[in-house]
Formats: C-alpha cells, sequence, structure tokens
C-alpha cells in the first residue's frame, strides 16, 4: 500500500532504534544493543549476539547478502553475513590521512548503501559523508561544517542521509531542522523541507526513499511520515 493505510504490525519486547529491510522481505531491527531479524509473517526469526553494553545501534543497511550496521557508541559500522556473523568493521581509521577513527558526539551515525554497493557513513563529528569499500577502506568524502546553507551546521549534522535511484543524497540535519538534496558530487542542489516544515525542537529526521525516489521524512513530533517528491 502507498496511501498510508497500515498493513501489518509487529508487536516488540523492547524499542526499535531503527529498521532496514533486505529484498527478500526480512526485517532487520536495530534494539539498542542487538539485531533482531522478522520474516513477512511477523515471526522473529533470529537474535544476533549483543553487540555490548555500550552498544548503540542508530542505523541499518542491507547490500546483497551483507548487513551493516552503525553502531554510535562503539563508533563504527560493523559488517555481518544475513545469519549474523561478523564479517569485519569500518572503522573510520585512515593513518596516511590522519584519521584514528569516527568522531560520533552522540547518538546520530547514519548508514547507507550507495550504486555501486560501496558504504556511505554520515560522519557527524566532521561534517561529512564518507564512502568505503566494504572492507572498511576510505575512498572519498565531501561536506563541511558551516552557517551556509550548503554546508552543515551545528553539533553532530547530518543526522540522517539517504541515496536516490540516480546517486543524488538526502541528508537531515537537527538544530536547524531541515532536509536538504546534494548531486552525487557532493555539490548543494536544494532544501527539500526548511524549519518552518517542523515543531520547534524536532530532531530525528530519519530518511528513506521509495522505488518512486520520492523523499519519506519521519517526522517524530508529529508521529508523521512526510512524503516529498520532485516538483
Amino acid at each position: 500500500m502507498k496511501e498510508g493505510e497500515k498493513v501489518r504490525r509487529i508487536q516488540l519486547k523492547e524499542p526499535a532504534r531503527c529498521i532496514a529491510a533486505g529484498k527478500d522481505g526480512l526485517l532487520y531491527l536495530g534494539i539498542t544493543e542487538h539485531v533482531e531479524v522478522y520474516d513477512r509473517a511477523d515471526t522473529r526469526k533470529a537474535i544476533w549476539s549483543s553487540l555490548g553494553s555500550g552498544a548503540v545501534i542508530t542505523s541499518i543497511a542491507v547490500a546483497g547478502s551483507e548487513v551493516y550496521v552503525a553502531d554510535a557508541g562503539n563508533r563504527m559500522v560493523m559488517r555481518f553475513d544475513k545469519s549474523g556473523k561478523l564479517l569485519g568493521f569500518i572503522e573510520g581509521k585512515e593513518e596516511a590521512q590522519g584519521r584514528s577513527g569516527f568522531i560520533i558526539p552522540g547518538p546520530y551515525f547514519d548508514v547507507a548503501i550507495g550504486k555501486d554497493e560501496t558504504i556511505w557513513v554520515g560522519h557527524t563529528g566532521r561534517f561529512s559523508l564518507e564512502n568505503y569499500t566494504p572492507a572498511g577502506m576510505l575512498l572519498w568524502a565531501w561536506g563541511s561544517s558551516s552557517e551556509s546553507i550548503e554546508g552543515f551546521c551545528g553539533c553532530c549534522n547530518p543526522t540522517h542521509i539517504a541515496i536516490l535511484s540516480d546517486g543524488t543524497f538526502v541528508t537531515s540535519e537537527k538544530g536547524i531542522p531541515r532536509v536538504k538534496v546534494y548531486d552525487p558530487t557532493g555539490g548543494f542542489m536544494c532544501i527539500v523541507a526548511g524549519p518552518e516544515h517542523f515543531k520547534e525542537g524536532t530532531v530525528g529526521l530519519d530518511l528513506a526513499v521509495d522505488d518512486r525516489d520520492r523523499i519519506l521524512v519521519l517526522d517524530p513530533k508529529d508521529r508523521a511520515v512526510r512524503i516529498f517528491v520532485k516538483k
């Protein structure tokens, strides 16, 4: 259904912080420090091992047979197979570039899959989006801290990211709640929604795109999903 009609409901024992769907219909839910997997019948199929007491799972992305889990508490993206076996880490460490790891000041740390199935991470402490191979090698990055509309201001931004079918980026921010679009090279294109669209104090504008390249924005203050289409 694409009209907003409720068709499924899964009753959870604990709140989920994030969710991702595989093409096979499996749902992956981040429950604070572990992942739970549900099938099309809303049956819980698996509970993966805990990532530790300090873990805060903030984002999940599925790429083929692999699942990427962003952990803001441990400041890394973990790479799993679909059985929950740990395959590797993306830690944001590049000694040649003086990078000692991801800087994640708060509980906002998003991961998304690019058109080429490389991994994109919202590096909030550097106000940037960073592109990695599945093995964790940094390919390139863009973004900067700036008061201008083209940059990311405040703290811990961009909080969320999504990628359209043509490689265009969608970002959201807190402090000044807004949703913006950048071209595949990181060039600013436009504002999708500004502070006037949201109530004061709105944070956590999670993003998704559908198969029609509509931009879906989770508005936690209004408890609604806002849908934006290109004019």
